[in-house]
């Protein structure tokens, strides 16, 4: 037999998983590389885009442009 002292989140193991769920605050240094890497992202989308766009005003066929500008990246 065995008293109960506590149940779910009052368990050492409930306040564990408590702990774990919670998310570290974010450094500087992790708040930088994220801006720096969606800046990396729109300059990308953005040249894939230019290089879709200039293949079209040349007349080249569409999804040769696609596949061409898509490769570039």
């Amino acid at each position: 037999y065995g008293v109960v002292v506590g149940t779910a989140k009052d368990t050492f193991f409930g306040k564990t998983a408590t702990f774990l769920e919670q998310k570290a605050p974010e450094s500087e240094f992790q708040k930088n590389i994220r801006k720096f890497s969606n800046f990396l992202l729109y300059v990308t989308l953005g040249m894939t885009l230019f290089v879709f766009a200039a293949n079209v005003i040349l007349q080249k066929p569409l999804f040769d442009s696609f596949l061409f500008a898509f490769c570039l990246q």
